[in-house]
């Protein structure tokens, strides 16, 4: 079972978001930076808005997407912490210019870059997503996509950044995060196997960061 989560209340905003730049693409969508803003009469009341990035799915990646927001919920207790804050679920569909049926996209706090290549790993970074693995593992849940491209460190809070939040599993505040969901899964098979595919996959591509290699998970 999760340990116990609980939302905070709603906050009844609006909130207007632009797409800016696309920061990355994948096999199940696009990634935007964005600008966020609240229509006049949304006071924002002192809430702070965040740095937020869209994940709009690829055309007929609808699915996929919508699976990874139900692992999001399902994570609650781990947003923040070891996996990025989701602050939403959306589909719509768009007939302005062409109507490509319905779409998806997915709310996520901003992260910061990937481990530098080439440089030794920095100052406690191997043991600190070691343990937020173990956090995935202690829950039964199978990234299945643990790769370099899928760790990111968090973004400052010079930059706009919230501070990380405790894992209510290891009591611990990271400085790294797991992304791209879309492939996770929970699965019945014992701590121990859940805990050899991630000590297995973080480290041939911990191992391989200081050599400047990228070791993607279906190179063995």
């Amino acid at each position: 079972p999760d340990p116990p989560f609980k939302l905070p209340p709603p906050g009844n905003l609006s909130l207007h978001i632009r797409l800016g730049k696309m920061i990355s693409t994948g096999r199940t969508g696009m990634l935007f930076d964005c600008e966020c803003s609240v229509p006049s009469g949304n006071e924002t009341l002192g809430y702070q808005i965040p740095p937020i990035v869209v994940k709009l799915a690829r055309q007929y990646r609808s699915e996929d997407l919508t699976k990874e927001a139900i692992m999001y919920e399902g994570l609650q207790c781990l947003q923040g912490s070891a996996i990025p804050r989701c602050y939403g679920f959306f589909q719509f569909r768009s007939t302005d210019f062409f109507d490509f049926g319905p779409m998806s996209l997915l709310l996520l706090e901003k992260l910061g870059g990937h481990l530098t290549l080439g440089e030794p790993l920095p100052d406690g970074a191997e043991s600190e997503l070691e343990t937020l693995c173990s956090d995935l593992a202690s829950l039964h849940i199978i990234h299945n996509d643990l790769r370099y491209a899928n760790i990111l460190c968090v973004l400052s809070q010079e930059q706009g950044g919230l501070p990380s939040l405790p894992s209510p599993i290891s009591g611990k505040s990271y400085q790294w995060r797991l992304v791209d969901l879309d492939c996770a899964y929970r699965t019945a098979q014992d701590l121990w196997g859940v805990q050899t595919y991630y000590n297995t996959y973080l480290s041939r591509v911990l191992d391989n960061v200081p050599f400047g290699c990228i070791v993607e998970p279906w190179e063995w």
